[in-house]
């Protein structure tokens, strides 16, 4: 399939990733392309880690953590290296090599390895390939039921954007960049506003 510059193999378009809707792996290729426009700014120039779901999500589906780039990725794909502590694996240090998902035809290559969640540091890299200052910073609220939220950002370069999680829970994402603010992907942008999920 060609997708921008690039020419992609896609496989197994038919396989259920989400049984309970039926929706098939062809068509979260079809979903991420069409939102693509929305999502790649958010992505674009930070290190991506993968959480896939070769066999769909369920209870009992294998899912699994990917930070480093899988073998067999395209040539084409841009990636960045950087230094790991090794914290979690209690290995100790090393190098991670991340996948940037910058364009489409990235994003198409994630989709085609079931990689349902694409996580993304609150950082960006710049163009040698190291870490820039923190661009947001997200806080997990859990405000409970019949709770207002008043967001209060003392800084005005920046923007408040809070975007509902689930029923009760609320991440809020004060960000530099208003441009990534849109209506259609958040309930309300702006400063030192009111918000209550209800």
């Amino acid at each position: 399939m060609q997708v921008g510059r690039q020419r992609l193999t896609l496989s197994d378009l038919d396989k259920v990733l989400y049984p309970a809707d039926g929706f098939t792996k062809g068509e979260v290729i079809n979903y991420y392309s069409r939102i693509a426009e929305v999502l790649l700014p958010h992505l674009a120039g930070s290190p991506v880690t993968f959480i896939r779901f070769p066999d769909g999500v369920g209870d009992g589906k294998q899912q699994f953590f990917e930070k480093n780039v899988p073998n067999g990725a395209p040539d084409w794909l841009p990636t960045v290296a950087l230094p790991s502590t090794g914290s979690r694996s209690g290995r100790g240090g090393g190098t991670i090599t991340y996948a940037l998902l910058n364009e489409l035809p990235a994003l198409v290559w994630a989709a085609n390895m079931a990689a349902l969640e694409l996580h993304v540091p609150q950082w960006k890299i710049d163009p040698a390939g190291g870490r820039l200052p923190p661009d947001r910073l997200v806080l997990d609220l859990d405000p409970g039921p019949f709770t207002g939220l008043a967001i209060e950002v003392p800084d005005p370069s920046l923007v408040a954007v809070p975007r509902e999680r689930s029923s009760s829970r609320v991440a809020t994402l004060p960000a530099r960049r208003p441009d990534l603010c849109r209506t259609r992907d958040t309930l309300m942008c702006g400063r030192s506003r009111p918000w209550s999920p209800l």
